[in-house]
């Protein structure tokens, strides 16, 4: 964040309202990117060594107007002991050693700095090239998934800091099964609603679909073996699935397996609207943040999460134990107050906010049930990409 240029950052534009077109690209010694992009709205994913990894759960957009060129600025976040840190791009290619563009891959394996697993992602570009960055010395093992290609693992990547390792993994069409959903129509002023299939660890979108609102079944054919998390969001972000069990991570879980036909039922509810902080907007070291009232919700549970994909604030513990618990007619917490902390304060997260650096923050709607093990579930959660902010240290 010292506004000095990252070369060599892998760029992807996505564009948002068909994700299967994209264009990737690498920053020059000075940091700029020059690609040619059509009328739209493109999500961007940027992967820099040195710079924590841009999440599906953050990721900026820009809007192309063809009539005029488009100059942004994008800011990244040093990782720390970014200096010892290597990376990996790897090459993905099928079975007849074709490029296989567009595959998440990601990388798990121990952290050196005592801080437990890491997983860090990439995707793969038009030629077919993941970079992961940020990975400390040791070894890792690499998982491969996709739409169309079955997952594949490469066990003992290993990395060395500083440097870059360069590896192939191949993909087949086995190990595939599919989803098939349910869902309840929303509303007539909903708009399109937008379905993802996310990696659970990562919040990497595997694959997404569009539907109209008084669609009320959806199909994802040919996913890979593995684990994921369903989320479902409108246009306007204001309907969301709801989380049930699975609030910890606000989505369904769900395992597919080669063969099987998954069926999920995937209940759409009225989402928390954020008031502030949110769109990336500067704030100071200890915001206030708001949402609005949703009139069923016994409480909610605030959720910070640093760049890193840390919980710096609230929260659920591993089990899904909620840290918080605000009660209903409360929509707003200053950050770090543990006023309404459900656990043991000691247990509940507060890190200081550290300027310059990037944040996001949801807000979970529960009600209290007897027939759930935790005791509760999620009725609806905040949108995924609207609470971002930035802790600027303004006065």
């Amino acid at each position: 964040m010292n506004d000095g240029p990252v070369a060599d950052a892998q760029i992807i534009f996505r564009k948002a309202t068909d994700p299967t077109k994209f264009v990737s690209a690498y920053s020059d010694a000075s940091g700029l990117v020059t690609v040619p992009l059509g009328s739209g709205v493109y999500e961007m994913e940027v992967f820099a060594p040195g710079y924590w990894t841009t999440s599906d759960l953050v990721t900026p957009a820009i809007t192309v107007d063809t009539s005029a060129g488009v100059s942004s600025v994008f800011r990244l976040a040093p990782a720390s002991g970014a200096g010892g840190m290597g990376w990996i791009d790897a090459t993905v290619l099928n079975l007849d050693d074709r490029v296989v563009p567009g595959i998440v891959v990601i990388a798990v394996g121990e952290d050196v700095f005592g801080l437990g697993v890491r997983t860090v992602y990439g995707r793969t570009d038009n030629k077919g090239v993941s970079r992961i960055p940020n990975l400390t010395s040791g070894s890792y093992t690499l998982e491969a998934y996709g739409i169309g290609q079955g997952t594949h693992v490469i066990s003992s990547v290993d990395v060395i800091a500083g440097q870059a390792t360069f590896t192939t993994i191949r993909v087949g069409s086995n190990q595939l099964g599919s989803i098939h959903g349910t869902t309840n129509m929303g509303s007539a002023d909903s708009g399109v609603r937008t379905i993802t299939l996310r990696e659970p660890r990562t919040g990497a979108a595997i694959g997404r679909q569009n539907f109209s609102p008084d669609q009320t079944e959806f199909v994802f054919y040919d996913v890979a073996n593995g684990n994921y998390h369903l989320h479902v969001e409108d246009a306007a972000g204001s309907y969301v699935a709801a989380a049930h069990e699975q609030a910890m991570y606000g989505g369904l879980a769900i395992q597919v397996s080669s063969g099987a036909n998954v069926s999920v039922d995937v209940p759409i509810s009225e989402a928390v609207q954020l008031v502030q902080p949110i769109n990336g907007v500067l704030t100071d070291l200890h915001p206030s943040l708001v949402w609005s009232t949703a009139s069923e919700a016994d409480f909610y549970v605030v959720e910070v999460k640093n760049a890193a994909n840390e919980i710096v604030f609230g929260g659920f513990a591993e089990d899904g134990t909620a840290r918080l618990e605000i009660p209903q007619g409360v929509t707003s917490i200053a950050y770090g107050a543990l006023d309404y902390a459900a656990v043991d304060s000691e247990y509940i997260p507060a890190k200081y906010l550290a300027e310059g650096q990037r944040y996001r923050w949801r807000v979970y709607a529960c009600v209290h049930d007897a027939n759930e093990v935790r005791g509760y579930r999620a009725l609806g959660v905040s949108p995924l990409l609207m609470g971002s902010f930035q802790a600027a240290g303004i006065p």
